[in-house]
């Protein structure tokens, strides 16, 4: 089981679709950020920055494993395996935007 799971790891880490699929999300992420800011919040007063500070590590991450480097520490390779990151990073964008 152990090596079936490692085997789809490695399988989705390091192909080219799921880089350019990190980076096309990081992309739409960054530009829904800076052209529609009120969708964040309506106000400054209402800028929830700690949701928005989880939303920007997910956009950086989804940068990280977009461009193609690659951890040495165990920890930090599942944490951006696409496994971790899309579903991560889909939580915090609905956060971000109050949709949950």
């Amino acid at each position: 089981m152990a090596d079936l799971t490692d085997n789809l790891y490695l399988s989705l880490m390091h192909s080219s679709l799921s880089r350019m699929l990190s980076l096309g999300l990081g992309i739409l992420l960054a530009l829904f950020v800076l052209i529609w800011p009120q969708h964040v919040a309506s106000s400054l007063e209402q800028l929830d920055h700690g949701k928005l500070m989880l939303l920007m590590i997910c956009m950086c991450m989804l940068f990280v494993h977009g461009v193609g480097f690659q951890f040495h520490q165990r920890m930090m390779q599942w944490l951006v395996s696409p496994l971790i990151l899309w579903p991560m990073s889909t939580f915090f964008c609905l956060l971000a935007t109050q949709v949950i």
